[in-house]
């Protein structure tokens, strides 16, 4: 599979090759994503360094040249350089990015630090690695949660074979009338949520687990409720309307920006080895467009 761009990387040739790298992603097995490479040939990778060292020629193409050379970093370690002298010139401008650009750019230049593919001495801000702040992603998520109506709040109680639901209520609605609803006891009403979360389709399954998610970015997903569940659910979040679909994926991916190696990308991210289910849909807050660069440099 070969993805080649136009010698000269224009607004059409990005918009081309994106389409192309799409209609391939929906051509691959539905198994492994192990065989998907750029290919650059010599003359593109030639092209796309240039693009990449000269943001006043165009900040667009600037940004789609750098996330390119990344990308055939990982698949060709012998090319270009340790990216030291790109991070000294031009990380202000990575930062400035469009926040999805941005935080492919970082994310990918940490997990290459990780294999050694850059220079061990460029420092990435943690933040700058988020594609959204982490009050932009719990606010939707504590709005599902908060919408629980009554008859849900009393079914969800109940999940535990029927037991203490009295004592699950209370704690649920104590919960749900908190301003972040954290759980500050492992098991009230922790456990209730847990078990209708694990179930699509139960009453309260949407709104159990926008609070475990909820609970998983404020923790760093430490006892794994977050993992285990994209391991297992995955492909139903991506089913649901858009309204749940839409907070739910852009926490899980939130985590995985946020956690370095949670758990379901353990060993994955390594060119080659992530499987196609576990790619996270690009979900986010309402952007402004592509930014133009500094005054100095447009």
């Amino acid at each position: 599979m070969v993805f080649d761009a136009p010698r000269s990387i224009s607004r059409t040739a990005l918009s081309a090759t994106l389409h192309t790298v799409r209609i391939a992603l929906n051509a691959l097995p539905h198994d492994r994503l192990s065989n998907w490479q750029i290919n650059l040939s010599k003359a593109t990778w030639t092209s796309l360094v240039s693009a990449s060292c000269t943001p006043d020629e165009g900040y667009g193409e600037f940004l789609y040249a750098t996330c390119m050379i990344l990308l055939d970093r990982f698949e060709n370690p012998e090319h270009g350089s340790e990216f030291d002298w790109e991070w000294d010139a031009f990380s202000d401008l990575y930062r400035s990015a469009p926040a999805k650009i941005r935080a492919a750019i970082m994310n990918s230049l940490r997990n290459a630090q990780n294999c050694d593919l850059v220079h061990p001495d460029i420092s990435i801000d943690a933040q700058d690695c988020l594609t959204n702040k982490r009050e932009e992603v719990v606010a939707p998520l504590l709005t599902l949660a908060q919408s629980l109506t009554p008859k849900e709040r009393i079914e969800i109680a109940k999940a535990d074979y029927g037991y203490e639901v009295d004592i699950f209520l209370a704690a649920l609605n104590d919960l749900l009338a908190s301003d972040d609803c954290r759980f500050r006891d492992s098991w009230y009403p922790a456990e209730v949520v847990e078990l209708v979360s694990h179930v699509p389709g139960t009453i309260g399954f949407e709104g159990c687990t926008a609070l475990v998610l909820a609970n998983a970015i404020y923790d760093g997903d430490g006892v794994g409720n977050a993992s285990f569940r994209w391991e297992g659910l995955g492909s139903t979040y991506q089913d649901l309307r858009l309204e749940v679909r839409t907070p739910f994926l852009r926490a899980f991916r939130h985590l995985y920006e946020e956690v370095p190696d949670w758990a379901p990308f353990w060993g994955t991210r390594k060119s080659g080895r992530m499987t196609r289910d576990q790619l996270i849909p690009w979900q986010s807050v309402p952007s402004s467009g592509l930014r133009k660069a500094p005054a100095t440099l447009s």
